[in-house]
């Protein structure tokens, strides 16, 4: 780990890298090595009894989606936003954490899978109320994502698999509405079970696997059902560090093989 946990002591406080959540709190930056073998982790596997492997796959799946529902109805009882949004941040990533790390948590294997068209994107979870979404993002070798927020929601960040680079900016204006200076203010590295908190309006970033061998997968949370987002679109006839704020509407991975996978 190359920089310091993320924790927000209110909205808006800059996140500035991945680290160790409360609930692992003294572990440093020793990377886990889980119980479960890291090539069960990821697309491909090979495992002694299948179907039960199968069955205990979504099992915990299961437990990872009801620990982020504990977390996020335990913390919505608070009605002050700015606290709300610090709360439900530790809580998500604690929940996150402990599931990786502690419960060597296992996904099924169609949400690990490499993307032909960009990284993966496949949601494993949205709340009926809408309260929270969990996304599962695969990263083939030197895939990124653009420079971009979270259309004003809260976000968790864990690493699953694998090891992701996060580049974070701090915004300025630029004279027109949709013309901002962006300056780089931390880079970061997250690897297996660390956990990064998102609060906007300070949640402008961007996510890269480095590895130019192998894959990564990372577990999002927002809140909410987040469809949408902005992108940043550089406009150097402008200068430098100018880019112009794009919506974008957001789509998930089409799966070719997953009836093939579900058998």
């Amino acid at each position: 780990m190359t920089s310091c946990r993320i924790r927000q002591a209110s909205r808006g406080v800059r996140s500035v890298g991945y680290g160790s959540s409360p609930l692992v709190e003294g572990r440093g930056a020793t990377r886990h090595v889980p119980r479960v073998a890291a090539s069960r982790r990821v697309a491909g596997t090979v495992a002694l009894d299948p179907k039960r492997d199968r069955i205990e796959t979504f099992e915990s799946a299961r437990t990872l989606i009801r620990l982020v529902n504990e977390a996020v109805v335990e913390a919505s009882g608070i009605h002050d936003d700015t606290l709300t949004y610090d709360v439900v941040t530790e809580r998500v990533a604690a929940a996150l954490t402990s599931w990786v790390r502690d419960l060597d948590g296992i996904l099924p294997e169609e949400f690990v899978q490499p993307s032909s068209r960009g990284y993966g994107r496949r949601a494993l979870h949205v709340n009926k109320d809408g309260l929270f979404g969990i996304i599962i993002m695969a990263w083939a070798p030197g895939q990124s994502t653009a420079i971009h927020d979270h259309d004003d929601m809260w976000c968790v960040e864990c690493v699953y698999d694998g090891r992701v680079r996060i580049d974070a900016y701090d915004t300025e204006a630029y004279g027109r509405e949709d013309l901002y200076n962006l300056v780089p203010a931390a880079q970061s590295f997250g690897d297996v079970g660390e956990s990064g908190q998102l609060i906007p309006p300070k949640d402008v970033h961007k996510i890269s696997n480095d590895d130019p061998a192998k894959m990564a997968v990372t577990i999002h949370v927002y809140g909410g059902h987040m469809e949408k987002c902005s992108c940043f679109r550089p406009r150097p006839e402008f200068g430098d560090d100018v880019f112009e704020k794009e919506s974008r509407s957001l789509f998930f991975t089409r799966n070719p093989n997953w009836c093939g996978i579900c058998g």
